[in-house]
């Protein structure tokens, strides 16, 4: 439905921006006036509706005025002080800053449901063209993580991104909330003409209280920006798929031999698809000694080769993870199944096997979600194979894996649920602001 024409008086004034400034709106008063084929006192009821009209809507603000639409972060400067609103309410919020007392008291007591920081100090580097703003949200951390690899994709952020990119993304620079501390990151995928990418960022302190922000700095030709190994810390092997012959992206251990499968859209980005034959081998062998949790994207079309579809498999088929001739995948030691992921076919599961050598214990947690513990009688055996086991080639899983991941800790459940919500989710883990020309 096309608003009243008093409306129309806002439609400069959209969602995010300043409201339109009372001269304006006396200007466009004055003519309504002076168009309107009525007689004077007609013409003058009609002046004054649209006056009540426009300041129903919130629209007969001072020139210094603001709208924040939902979900979204605005730095507002006035009054010589610069502050960043994000608004988690479910409405756009109207922001008063017409006098410096009326904003002063908005940003020192901000209404339940907005948050209010600092704006960041400076701009990165003056080579840097433009930046976004990332908003992580308390509401899907667990509780603050420190050295958190959190997922990045295209989700929030505005068009220009892609326009503004170099085509390799060999620009791309994260800093902390000042704008100027550089982050670790990992690009594992961009694809400009697509609008697409997944990019992993380390933050220091991920927050479960207060939005935690981040800047991604982007629009230099001559950068040449490269992956950090050191974003992964927290895991000993981090590979995202994206080949058949993937690269570890902690920089641990390469993988070879690869056979069989093919790369296909998966959970985030592109992972390995495979119909139950094919395998990668790690190319050297990584002890039990040197991992206590392994994790992955699982998509099971079916049993996989033989009934039998492995993933993270040891040199014998007495140990590994794997159908045995079971809808679960489960971990199999010394013959003897100790836990059972869900016998769900054709959905995506995220699936992370903990082992606590102190209680000698390992866990499984589906989808966020931990089971019940299990004894795992000899600990974890030796990993001779991302996908397969045994050096076959007719045991890989009938399905797509992504993500997968091997630690040297022992993960726990609050670092686990927060992994899950980011990647399951990365609409809802966190939103973006306007992209910002170097000033």
């Amino acid at each position: 439905m096309q608003p009243s024409p008093c409306l129309r008086a806002a439609l400069g004034a959209p969602e995010n921006s300043k409201a339109k400034s009372p001269i304006t709106l006396l200007v466009f008063l004055k003519m309504l006036y002076d168009s309107t084929m009525l007689s004077g006192l007609h013409k003058l009821k009609v002046v004054i509706f649209c006056m009540i009209t426009l300041f129903t809507h919130g629209l007969l603000h001072a020139a210094n005025s603001y709208s924040v639409g939902s979900g979204v972060s605005l730095e507002i400067t006035e009054h010589g002080v610069c502050k960043d609103v994000y608004n988690i309410l479910a409405n756009s919020l109207f922001v008063p800053t017409r006098t410096a007392p009326e904003w002063t008291a908005f940003y020192n007591n901000p209404p339940a449901g907005v948050a209010v920081s600092a704006c960041a100090d400076g701009w990165y580097n003056t080579n840097w063209g433009y930046r976004v703003k990332v908003i992580f949200s308390p509401s899907q951390v667990s509780t603050t993580l420190a050295g958190f690899p959190a997922l990045i994709t295209e989700t929030h952020l505005p068009a220009s991104f892609f326009t503004n990119v170099k085509a390799d993304g060999s620009d791309i620079v994260v800093t902390e909330d000042d704008g100027l501390t550089k982050l670790n990151r990992d690009l594992e995928r961009i694809d400009t003409g697509a609008s697409q990418m997944e990019l992993w960022v380390k933050v220091p302190s991920l927050d479960d209280t207060t939005p935690t922000i981040v800047y991604i700095y982007y629009g230099y030709a001559s950068a040449t920006e490269t992956n950090d190994a050191t974003t992964w810390s927290a895991y000993r092997n981090v590979y995202h798929m994206t080949s058949l012959t993937p690269a570890d992206a902690a920089a641990t251990t390469t993988t070879t031999g690869s056979s069989g499968g093919t790369l296909v859209a998966a959970k985030i980005g592109q992972g390995a698809s495979y119909n139950g034959n094919g395998r990668i081998n790690f190319s050297s062998v990584i002890t039990s000694a040197n991992f206590k949790s392994v994790s992955l994207w699982y998509y099971p079309r079916s049993k996989g080769g033989g009934n039998y579809g492995s993933v993270f498999g040891s040199n014998g088929y007495p140990n590994g993870m794997r159908h045995v001739d079971t809808n679960s995948i489960n971990i199999r030691r010394n013959s003897a199944i100790a836990v059972s992921s869900s016998s769900t076919f054709n959905v995506w599961k995220h699936l992370v096997f903990v082992f606590d050598s102190g209680t000698g214990n390992v866990t499984l947690y589906e989808n966020g979600v931990a089971g019940t513990p299990s004894t795992l009688s000899g600990g974890w055996y030796s990993l001779y194979h991302l996908v397969g086991i045994s050096n076959a080639t007719n045991r890989a899983p009938d399905g797509i894996v992504d993500e997968m991941r091997v630690s040297n800790a022992v993960i726990d459940a609050s670092w686990i649920s927060t992994e899950y919500n980011n990647q399951n989710s990365p609409s809802t883990f966190y939103s973006a602001g306007s992209e910002v020309a170097k000033p």
